[in-house]
């Protein structure tokens, strides 16, 4: 996805995002993008052959560790 149409995405996801979670924060709603954004730039750097739409993603902190869990569609 070329970075016109990823910030639209991110933009849309984002605007949904806050439809749907009316009550969060503007800090939570920042820090939402923040992780979606941080997601997608280590997925370009780790894999960037892959050729995936991010449809959710969960990040936990588990004794001490990040752990990212990630539902995803192949676009081709």
């Amino acid at each position: 996805m070329d970075e016109k149409a990823r910030k639209r995405s991110i933009k849309k996801y984002m605007s949904e995002y806050r439809k749907l979670n009316p009550t969060q924060s503007k800090r939570d709603f920042r820090d939402v993008e923040g992780d979606l954004r941080l997601l997608i730039k280590q997925k370009e750097k780790l894999y960037p052959e892959v050729q995936i739409q991010i449809v959710d993603a969960n990040i936990q902190e588990i004794n001490g560790k990040n752990h990212v869990t990630v539902a995803s569609l192949n676009i081709k």
